[in-house]
């Protein structure tokens, strides 16, 4: 049975894979990584091949990564590639989307 490693630290999202790959003979476990990439592509896709390649150097086994965000057309596509980062990293989840609901007042519904 092959090996997988799923680069993330995100839970819901290894049970999401889970569930898409469940049929298929992989052994998922935890790599136990944790370096600190910096993910500074142009777009997702650059930032999960960039996390999935350091981590491919640092466990020698097959990865697979991805990168994620929310993109808002009314905000020409706000916050993007930056949602982790948008407000600060310290800024809590339920601040950053209040301050997008705030923006996005008065926009009609499509």
């Amino acid at each position: 049975m092959k090996r997988m490693i799923f680069a993330t630290g995100n839970e819901n999202k290894m049970v999401e894979i889970r569930e898409i790959l469940g049929e298929l003979p992989l052994e998922m476990k935890q790599a136990g990584i944790t370096p600190d990439i910096v993910e500074d592509g142009n777009t997702f896709e650059e930032n999960a091949l960039i996390k999935a390649r350091e981590v491919c150097k640092l466990a020698g086994e097959m990865v697979m990564a991805d990168d994620s965000g929310l993109e808002i057309d009314y905000l020409n596509g706000e916050p993007g590639i930056y949602s982790a980062r948008y407000m600060g990293e310290e800024t809590s989840y339920r601040i950053k989307n209040q301050n997008l609901i705030e923006r996005l007042q008065g926009v009609p519904d499509e």
